[in-house]
């Protein structure tokens, strides 16, 4: 048992050592599994050693894991000079009598974010997130800043800061400007700052760097360049109620989705973890993810975690240090159903730029909108046998009773089933256009309807009605009432303590 807990912690270890070299994008690293299962037998490191010792061995397993004796990053794009830029961006503004869901990371910040990296895919260490950072974080990201001359580095949210956390970051650029060896380009995303700070350049952004098209071709291009292939994502969005989950179920989701829910708060330690074990147990090379985001997400938190996962290709998690990065060679699949609110009055695509923009941009090509007319009502048995009966009661051919043959045989009342699916669907619109027509226009209310008025139609399907003798105008009574009380279920009051007592005794099923 001790020899197999030894192997199981040493997958586990392997396994989060993969993803962690992998969100690095250094691509001299060989990151097969049998070679860093080779590398971690060979430079494994002992209890008891002393600090020195931890740092040789480690120092010894990043030498043989890069086989690399140059730079790791190339210093051909390194400028002549320092240069540390104030990237003016514009406060959103929102009126008093509404919710806003309008953020600083909108469309125009996306844009110029993924183009100001130039030739340079960036990584998650090229970027601080001020937003949620701490005194650590700031001073090993001018460290950085200062070790790698070649790279481009970004400093965002500056304006969410802790003032003490904001002063801490200033004297760090204060002393970068008085830097005299070579350093990495910075950019300093703000509303708030000014270019009297002595080191700070106001950078006048390309007209080019605000346009989504252009920013998407741009990322595709460096996608291709680093060899990395990038997640293949699939937007379904559409007005509220419209059936985006119900599509999303019955058209996109497999037996091997991982569902994942995105209400008012978003859990990175946990969708971290999720991801990490998700990966551990695939099973099969298609792996697919499915975000279902509330109206009432954090959508700040949200665009910068999307960011990070589709642009920089990994998730770490500041609390526990885990690392979850996407892999290079195999695409994972993320079907992402997109909130609509009409607090703004814009249509759906409009809504989806403004709480999204991330996504907007990235996926521009694998965007569908579920609509009335391209999703209508779906039909199976359970709606086929509603939309039968509603034909019967339509044509008064419900209150039929049991006939004689000529021979004496008694024929039991049958109707036969509706192969058309339009006709199906022509007369559920008919019943709740005629008796609901207070019911809100939208899938949900179309689908509990029907399911509401399912459950009671089987009725018609018994021995009491299909064989009925003596009981004039037994299906319009039924129908009547059946349509009644569906109704009143489909609109019943969530807020009412009562509502489980009415299921309990007019829907048990």
């Amino acid at each position: 048992d001790l020899n197999n807990q030894n192997d199981e912690e040493q997958k586990l270890a392997i396994h989060c050592l993969e993803h962690y070299l992998r969100s690095l994008r250094i691509s001299q690293a060989n990151l097969t599994t049998n070679q860093l299962v080779e590398l971690y037998q060979k430079h494994r490191i002992e209890i008891e050693l002393n600090t020195d010792m931890y740092l040789k061995i480690l120092s010894e397993f990043l030498q043989d894991l890069f086989e690399y004796d140059d730079e790791i990053f190339q210093q051909n794009h390194v400028h002549n000079e320092n240069q540390q830029f104030l990237v003016s961006i514009n406060r959103p503004s929102s009126t008093a009598n509404e919710i806003s869901f309008a953020h600083d990371f909108d469309l125009d910040t996306c844009c110029i974010l993924l183009n100001i990296f130039e030739n340079q895919l960036p990584s998650s260490y090229q970027i601080l997130w001020c937003s949620n950072t701490t005194n650590e974080d700031i001073h090993l990201f001018f460290s950085r800043i200062r070790t790698f001359p070649s790279l481009t580095f970004v400093i965002m949210d500056i304006d969410k800061m802790h003032h003490r956390l904001r002063e801490l970051l200033l004297h760090e650029q204060d002393l970068l400007t008085r830097e005299q060896n070579i350093h990495g380009r910075v950019f300093y995303f703000s509303c708030e700052l000014t270019t009297r700070r002595k080191g700070l350049r106001e950078f006048q952004i390309p007209t080019k760097y605000k346009n989504s098209n252009q920013s998407y071709q741009h990322l595709m291009n460096r996608f291709k360049e680093h060899h990395i292939i990038p997640s293949q994502i699939q937007i379904i969005c559409g007005k509220t109620g419209i059936g985006k989950t119900h599509r999303i179920n019955k058209e996109y989701k497999t037996d091997h989705t991982s569902c994942f829910s995105i209400n008012d708060k978003l859990n990175l330690s946990l969708l971290i973890s999720s991801f990490l074990l998700f990966d551990s147990n695939m099973i099969n090379n298609n792996p697919s993810i499915f975000f279902n985001i509330s109206i009432h997400a954090p959508f700040e938190e949200l665009n910068r975690t999307l960011f990070s996962l589709f642009i920089c290709g990994c998730l770490k998690d500041p609390a526990s240090g885990l690392i979850f990065s996407l892999p290079h060679i195999r695409t994972w699949k993320f079907i992402i159903e997109i909130p609509y609110s009409d607090v703004f009055g814009v249509d759906v695509r409009e809504n989806f730029n403004l709480i999204l923009p991330i996504l907007s941009i990235i996926s521009p090509l694998t965007v569908e909108e579920v609509t009335d007319d391209n999703y209508q009502l779906s039909i199976d048995k359970e709606e086929e046998i509603v939309a039968r009966f509603l034909k019967a009661f339509e044509d008064k051919t419900i209150d039929r009773m049991v006939t004689m043959t000529k021979t004496g045989r008694e024929v039991p009342v049958n109707f036969e089933p509706i192969t058309n699916f339009d006709t199906c669907r022509t007369y559920i619109y008919n019943c709740i256009k005629k008796y609901c027509p207070d019911l809100p226009k939208n899938k949900i209310y179309e689908l509990s309807f029907t399911k509401f008025l399912y459950r009671r139609v089987r009725f018609f399907e018994g021995h009491y009605y299909c064989w009925n003798q003596n009981i004039q105008n037994l299906g319009t009574i039924a129908m009547q009432q059946m349509i009644n009380e569906a109704k009143s279920l489909t609109q019943i009051n969530f807020q009412d303590n009562y509502y489980p007592r009415v299921y309990l005794i007019y829907d048990p099923g």
